[in-house]
């Protein structure tokens, strides 16, 4: 296990610094930024204008550009362990079953092939139609810190019509993505990692959600067997929930589907919860990361989300450096166990 760094969306030359100085090898980037990294770092353009890559049909315009960020990132002593969220292309037109969601396949697939043969192993998704929801963003914590909260009792008050989406058709619509994607990661060597939804409740103002629960998992990793399909262990989102986050690692891990962490925490439950410092929480930091070296997990661990402390940057640098720096500890402290 080691520590990552997440949420990477603009990363330049003295972030990468700054990750090396925290004593961090491993970034996960945030998609949206991929396809305009080289435009946004003139340095790297300067350095590498002889290393040019072949585009091909199959990967379209991503693959070169991923392939120059990678390595660009190498070259700064780090690696590009994942991508999260599919480059250049939605879920959204297949989860909704839409017109157009064969094209959008046909993309995905592409950005997929993209990912794999630019040499980056795991690439992190959601299957959720309303993506993170809170119902606030400013709640104070530890010395007036910033955090997010979630109140169901909040719920209700949107203007938006209720989702003529239903569950089942969720279902169906992701076994399909299922069965179209996986073949093409397992083509490239690409491990898909579902994130699970986020508040982890089963309706969300009308939509509904469906990878919340254990038992959610269990029939998600049923639907289609593969050896590149598994989770990113969104620790937050289990401590939120009313399963057992012990039982989760153990059912998961002991089959090798955790492909990496989001090391977060939060305070409360369902219907009442609000995100942490990593020191603090619903877990004691120390057990989870036995539990996790007891099914022999071997990957990252990324803080992900951070509380807005004073003077940080929107980023977070100084409440993401407290958060490495205290799972590097952490980690460090259970090693001989």
């Amino acid at each position: 296990m080691r520590v990552g760094i997440g949420h990477v969306r603009q990363p330049d030359e003295e972030r990468l610094r700054l990750f090396k100085q925290l004593g961090v090898n491993d970034i996960s980037l945030e998609f949206s930024t991929a396809p305009q990294m080289l435009t946004m770092n003139g340095f790297y353009k300067q350095k590498h204008e002889e290393k040019s890559v072949i585009e091909s049909e199959e990967e379209g315009p991503l693959f070169p550009k991923l392939v120059q960020v990678r390595r660009w990132i190498e070259e700064e002593g780090l690696r590009l362990a994942a991508i999260e969220g599919f480059p250049g292309c939605s879920t959204e037109p297949v989860m909704y079953g839409r017109e157009g969601s064969d094209s959008e396949l046909e993309r995905l697939k592409q950005a997929v092939r993209a990912v794999g043969r630019a040499g980056i192993p795991v690439l992190g998704y959601d299957w959720s139609p309303k993506g993170v929801g809170r119902t606030s963003v400013g709640k104070k914590w530890r010395g007036d810190a910033k955090v997010t909260a979630f109140e169901t009792r909040d719920l209700g008050k949107s203007t938006e019509e209720r989702s003529a989406l239903s569950a089942d058709e969720l279902w169906r619509n992701y076994e399909r993505f299922l069965k179209e994607i996986l073949p093409v990661a397992e083509e490239v060597g690409v491990k898909l990692a579902l994130h699970p939804n986020d508040p982890p409740i089963s309706d969300f103002d009308g939509t509904p959600l469906v990878h919340t629960t254990i038992d959610d998992f269990n029939r998600t990793m049923d639907l289609v067997e593969s050896p590149n399909h598994g989770i990113n262990l969104g620790l937050g989102t289990w401590s939120a929930s009313t399963e057992n986050v012990f039982d989760v690692i153990e059912r998961f891990g002991k089959r090798d589907e955790i492909f990496y962490v989001h090391f977060r925490d939060v305070q409360g439950t369902v219907p009442s919860f609000h995100e942490t410092f990593v020191d603090q929480g619903n877990y004691d930091t120390f057990e989870v990361l036995r539990a996790l070296k007891a099914v022999e997990y071997d990957g990252i661990l990324i803080p992900d989300h951070v509380p807005q402390v004073a003077g940080d940057t929107d980023w977070g640098h100084r409440s993401r450096s407290f958060a490495v720096g205290y799972l590097r500890a952490a980690l460090e402290s259970i090693a001989d166990d």
